[in-house]
């Protein structure tokens, strides 16, 4: 039986009123994994050392509804395994996850930015195939505000 390949959705343009958050390597505290949560990411400027080189990030109107983004800048990164169907390209936009924004100290000096889902659920607030997709790629995150929050699907069952 051959495993089905992981298709990334991708965005076509940037929506309307988008904010620059920051630029940097892409990387998620070992917490947000271990949990299954996957709520909250951060930049650095360093691959080999994360969390000595934090870059710097604005926080666009925290507790705000909207969507936040990657914009993927080169295709380094950790080698994509054979499953996933979507290779990288500079210039993708992958969308990462929709709801309330919020700032989490999980563990070191690099705040971690966040979405909280409107639909309240425990696991997967960001789309964990999009953050394997982009984990350790240089990127740009970009916070796209909306009036009020759309509910993300995800392709995980919610763990009780």
């Amino acid at each position: 039986m051959q495993t089905p390949k992981i298709r990334i959705p991708l965005l076509p343009r940037l929506p309307a009123g988008t904010q620059f958050m920051g630029r940097g390597i892409l990387f998620w505290w070992r917490v947000e994994r271990q949990t299954g949560r996957y709520g909250s990411v951060w930049l650095s400027d360093s691959f080999d050392a994360p969390e000595d080189c934090p870059s710097p990030m604005v926080v666009c109107d925290l507790g705000s509804c909207g969507q936040l983004i990657a914009w993927l800048l080169d295709e380094g990164g950790i080698p994509l395994p054979d499953y996933y169907a979507t290779p990288r390209r500079p210039g993708q936009l992958v969308p990462l996850g929709e709801g309330r924004s919020f700032v989490a100290d999980l563990g070191g000096p690099p705040l971690a930015l966040g979405v909280k889902p409107a639909t309240g659920r425990k696991y997967n607030w960001l789309s964990a195939n999009c953050l394997h997709f982009l984990q350790a790629c240089r990127v740009e995150l970009l916070w796209a505000p909306r009036a009020k929050p759309r509910t993300m699907r995800t392709r995980f069952p919610q763990r009780r």
